[in-house]
């Protein structure tokens, strides 16, 4: 167990730091795309970006997420024609149906440019944009492959240099004057160079020249696994984006851009979970392949008890200071989201647990269980959406999201509980929401007391306030030095 554990965490640490740099990446593009665009031309692209990504999981139909499965089974039983067979023909497939997508988008284009998007620029840029169905295959399948192998390294560094690829171009085109066009080129053109960089580690990973291509009916097992997967990602798609598709047709532009400002700014807080997740799901997959059942429930008790303990005070922080943070990021224009931004971090903590959760319901190969998880939470985001958007705008977005993952996270629990025998650790989690209720408290009276530089007040109040938070926990045995000392000694000796 502690070999595994050992590779989850070191796994895990490349991926959560690959995450940090590529998600400050990818702010520092929002910022330039804020500071240099006008409120409904970010919300334009922002508009885009939303109906062709809700898109691409149509187009993958579960299937990267079937390679990083199989992959690692076919490794354990030295099936290496079946996985070139799977790479291949995933690709081959996803590019044909790319390039339908693209065809239907250029035919389209006029009709969204004046029905929904309201905008005539759109019929441009919307054509231009369809070529990413076909460029983001590469780095994709690129994350499947590495992901399967458990090429950590290599896999933690795809996001960070695409969103580098995409910053840069982003800076490039816009000097040059192309304005709204400039984030649409840099999205297209990132898969490109994403696989001019990769294509050699590829390559070096695994001597595709070396076996034979078997017949489909690797392709056929995968795409049978992939279906429900699709569909959970269809659910993933509506949770986290039909706010903004429904936002484009009932309210401005301007609101659009502001709600993509602040949902994936709460989204990112889902990093320490992705980060696990992305190195636990293969472990689960080959763990569950040696039938070794017992390590898998091990596993999941240990991010019970901890994933919180640590990320909870962090997504308080930002609840506190989610004014200050919007405002000086973005500009005052968009802090007409603050109080959405403030809904979708109390979500993002039921989101966290029910990402581990559907990790490890498809690695252990149950992911039509996934699929009824993301179904129900899906239907209940529409129904809200539909109510709430033309009344309430972003917060009714934000509400409706919200509530949909804490749906999400409670049929996901129950489903890991049924499977693993675990019991949730409600004592720990009831210390941890005492501990809260001590940071929050902490934080905003020095905040409220204190009038320094607003960095040096954040600075200064969250660092008290996480001592407290740690002292509160550790009088209350919830947190154990002596264990966590042990268990650090156990995963690095």
């Amino acid at each position: 167990m502690v070999d595994y554990l050992r590779r989850v965490l070191k796994g895990g640490s490349y991926y959560f730091i690959g995450l940090i740099v590529a998600g400050i990446v990818a702010y520092t593009s929002r910022v330039v795309l804020v500071r240099n665009l006008a409120p409904e031309d970010y919300g334009l692209f922002a508009a885009m970006f939303t109906s062709i990504a809700f898109f691409l999981f149509f187009r993958n139909f579960g299937l990267n997420i079937s390679v990083g499965k199989f992959i690692p089974q076919f490794k354990v039983k030295k099936k290496y024609s079946e996985i070139k067979t799977s790479v291949i023909s995933v690709l081959a497939f996803q590019l044909i149906i790319s390039s339908l997508f693209v065809v239907l988008f250029w035919l389209s284009a006029d009709f969204l440019a004046l029905n929904y998007f309201k905008d005539p620029r759109a019929s441009f840029l919307i054509r231009v944009f369809s070529f990413y169905f076909i460029t983001s295959i590469f780095f994709k399948n690129l994350s499947s492959f590495f992901k399967g192998f458990q090429k950590n390294r290599l896999q933690s560094i795809i996001e960070p240099v695409k969103n580098i690829s995409i910053l840069t171009m982003i800076v490039v085109f816009m000097y040059l004057g192309y304005g709204v066009l400039a984030p649409v080129l840099a999205y297209v053109f990132a898969g490109l160079i994403l696989l001019l960089l990769f294509i050699y580690p590829v390559l070096k990973t695994f001597n595709f020249w070396k076996y034979p291509f078997k017949d489909l009916t690797v392709f056929k097992r995968m795409f049978i696994f992939g279906i429900p997967v699709m569909m959970t990602g269809v659910g993933t798609k509506f949770v986290s984006y039909f706010d903004t598709l429904m936002l484009t047709y009932f309210s401005g532009l301007a609101e659009v851009g502001a709600y993509n400002i602040v949902l994936p700014t709460a989204l990112l807080f889902m990093l320490p979970a992705s980060a696990i997740g992305a190195v636990f799901m293969p472990l689960i997959s080959e763990l569950s392949a040696r039938k070794d059942f017992d390590r898998v429930k091990t596993g999941m008790s240990l991010l019970y008890k901890y994933l919180y303990m640590f990320s909870a005070p962090i997504i308080f922080s930002l609840f506190i200071f989610a004014d200050i943070l919007i405002e000086n990021l973005f500009g005052s224009g968009y802090l007409v989201g603050t109080m959405a931004f403030r809904i979708l971090l109390i979500g993002v903590l039921f989101n966290m647990l029910s990402e581990l959760n559907n990790q490890y319901l498809i690695g252990t190969g149950f992911p039509k269980q996934v699929f009824w998880v993301m179904f129900f939470g899906s239907i209940l985001n529409v129904v809200l959406n539909i109510f709430l958007i033309p009344k309430y705008g972003i917060s009714g977005a934000a509400v409706a999201t919200s509530l949909s993952y804490l749906l999400m996270f409670t049929i996901s629990t129950s489903k890991v509980l049924r499977g693993t025998k675990m019991k949730l650790p409600l004592f720990n989690w009831g210390v941890l929401l005492f501990g809260l209720m001590a940071f929050v408290g902490v934080v905003s009276f020095i905040k409220d007391l204190v009038t320094w530089n607003v960095w040096i007040e954040g600075a200064v109040s969250l660092s008290i306030g996480y001592i407290i938070y740690l002292y509160v926990l550790k009088i209350l045995g919830v947190l154990d030095v002596k264990e966590i000392k042990s268990f650090v000694r156990r995963i690095t000796n």
